[in-house]
């Protein structure tokens, strides 16, 4: 169930990416990531509004995959389906409940979690905003994917 939700998040993230040229916004992380290094590239990102995490794996990733439309928005794609992955991690781990812990609700079975991450998962996979988001080089993606990971992580 997973991986079948994986690919067809992973196949409509990749839908067109190419087809566009880099908007204002997505030539602004192009400009960031590919013409300035080291502590220049901080310094232009203190004095940016975004977080540099985001800038600095971007510089990274051109470095190996170069700096085409679809090389710069494929590290979205990967971290649009990174977010999947994560929101199916976070919720299963949420819905099976504490490990170990009395509490007045029993935790549900392994096989409902397991259903209610696929639930999230599938979400995740078909939602407008993160599609949308998966297919711009911008730090949106990426930030939801941390987010998610995170959280889970915590737990």
């Amino acid at each position: 169930g997973l991986w079948t939700i994986l690919v067809i998040g992973g196949l409509t993230r990749c839908l067109g990416i190419a087809d566009r040229s880099l908007w204002f916004d997505e030539a602004s992380s192009w400009w960031m990531a590919t013409r300035f290094g080291g502590t220049e590239l901080l310094d232009r990102c203190a004095a940016n509004v975004h977080p540099p995490l985001y800038y600095l794996l971007l510089a990274g990733w051109t470095a190996i995959w170069g700096d085409s439309p679809f090389a710069l928005r494929l590290l979205s794609v990967l971290a649009g389906v990174g977010t999947v992955i994560g929101g199916y991690l976070l919720t299963a781990e949420v819905a099976a409940g504490p490990a170990g812990v009395n509490t007045v609700r029993p935790a549900p079975p392994a096989r409902d979690s397991q259903t209610l991450g696929w639930a999230a998962a599938a979400l995740l996979a078909t939602n407008t905003a993160q599609l949308t988001w998966s297919q711009e080089a911008r730090m949106y993606a990426p930030g939801a994917c941390a987010t998610v990971v995170s959280g889970w992580l915590l737990l």
